[in-house]
Formats: C-alpha cells, structure tokens, sequence
C-alpha cells in the first residue's frame, strides 16, 4: 500500500493535490474519485479498493509516463497486464490519437477495466480478456481473488493459499497478434505480466519486434518460482542491442529489489 509519508511528500513537496484523496476517510469518496481526468469507481471490497487506490497514486507518481517525450503521437500503444485498465485509460486521455490495445487475463481485474472504460466511455481502447505469451493456447494461471495485480502462471506468497485459485486462460502469440494486424509502429509498450516479460520479451527478440517499438515501461519481476529464468541482464542486452535507452529504477517499496521498474526510449532518456 502507499505509505502516508509517501503521500504528504507528493502534497507538500510535489505540489499534487490529487494526493490528498489517500489521507481522507473513504466516506467522503462517495463511491469514486478522479485522477489525471480519468473517474476510477472504488470496488467495495476494501483490499481491491486498496489495490485501485495504489494503482492510480502510482500514475500521480508519473510511473507510466517517465522518460517518454511529451510531443509523442502514437498511433498504436500496447498496455500487455493491463490490471485494473487504469494506465491504459491514462494513455488514452494522454494520447486522444492513439489506438489502445489493452490485454489482461484476470476475470476479475478485466470486469473492473471493463466497467472503468465504459464510465469513462474510453473509445480509443480495445481491451482483451487475454494473457499475452510467447505462443497461442491456453495455461494455468494463479489469481488471486482480492487482488488481480499478483495473478501470474507463476506461483509465489500472493497469489496462493486460501484466497487463490488455479484458472485456465487463454493465451495470445503477441507477435502473431501484431502482424496480424498489420501493426507497424509501435509508440509505448507497456508490460507488468508477473515474470512472464522474460520470455515476452525474447519472443519478440526472435521475431524482431523491439525494432518496430519506439518507448518501452515494463515491471521486472525477480521474486516468483521461475527464478532461473529471470535475469535481468537478458532484458536489458535486448533493448540496447535494439537502440534503447535506458532506466532501472527499484519500486521503491521492496528492500530485496525483487521488483524493478524498467523504462526505455530509442530517443535520448528525458532527465
């Protein structure tokens, strides 16, 4: 969760009022609140309402907008783990031009992006109940029931034991999928997919992809049970073996650095 220091320093220091909504009592909400003119209806479960509160205090951080050049005009943005479809709906206002292809495997969190799209009658944005993968079929998936950001085919604390449950899912060949419509440019890919980005990001290696990608922002995740599969060196030799730029960054909220925030840009790096 977001700590409250965290948010008085956003208040005090960063001069973002939105940050003050996480400081009130959740009654005065009246069942919504409204960041970065995007309207997020709270869930009425309490950890899910936790989770929409933390998703959209990250997009006040600028998260899912560092580093990328404020003129771009995408025409197409891939949001692959597109959760609560809150960083989604944020492109979309962003980037009014761009077509929004959004992706997210969770029943859960795809009926709350869903419902988040059609109150924000978001046109520009195609969402799919889909996992991306290196190849088409289905898999296993882990969900966890109160919170769909830990939903993974890979196991760990958060997504197993009493409040999870094992979920066949059907996978897309992201490669297949843009070819097959005939996407030649790709603005921003954004990726959180819960150590799945590993062999994502090969595949599209292999099929030569990340020379049709002009910014990348993806989560890196080091702490699920495919350990020996997740390094981030492979990551990082494949942007900058395809022109990239780059920043790492932890999340800042993980002492292990198990999770890592990565950005890249074929342009120079915004300070």
């Amino acid at each position: 969760m977001v700590s409250v220091l965290k948010v008085l320093k956003d208040l005090l220091i960063g001069c973002q009022p939105e940050a003050a909504k996480y400081l009130l009592p959740s009654s005065i909400y009246r069942g919504r609140v409204r960041v970065r003119g995007v309207t997020i209806p709270l869930p009425q479960a309490k950890v899910m309402r936790e989770a929409v509160f933390t998703q959209s205090y990250c997009l006040i951080r600028d998260n899912a907008f560092k580093y990328i050049a404020k003129n771009l005009r995408p025409e197409y943005i891939l949001d692959l783990g597109a959760s609560y479809g809150i960083v989604a709906a944020n492109y979309a206002l962003t980037y009014p031009g761009a077509k929004v292809l959004a992706f997210e495997p969770d029943p859960h969190g795809y009926a709350y992006a869903k419902s988040l799209m059609d109150i924000n009658r978001m046109e520009n944005v195609s969402l799919f109940n889909v996992a991306v993968d290196a190849r088409e079929g289905t898999r296993d998936m882990y969900v966890s029931r109160e919170r769909c950001e830990h939903s993974s085919f890979y196991r760990n604390e958060t997504n197993t034991g009493g409040n999870s449950d094992v979920v066949r899912v059907q996978c897309i060949d992201i490669a297949e999928f843009i070819r097959a419509r005939d996407i030649d440019r790709v603005g921003i890919l954004k990726m959180d997919i819960e150590g799945a980005e590993f062999s994502v990001f090969e595949h599209l290696d292999r099929q030569r992809l990340w020379t049709i990608v002009d910014n990348v922002f993806a989560e890196v995740h080091l702490d699920y049970d495919n350990r020996e599969k997740t390094r981030l060196s492979s990551l990082v030799r494949i942007l900058e073996d395809n022109g990239f730029f780059l920043k790492i960054h932890s999340t800042g909220s993980d002492a292990r650095l198990s999770r890592l925030l990565l950005w890249g840009s074929k342009d120079a790096i915004l300070s």
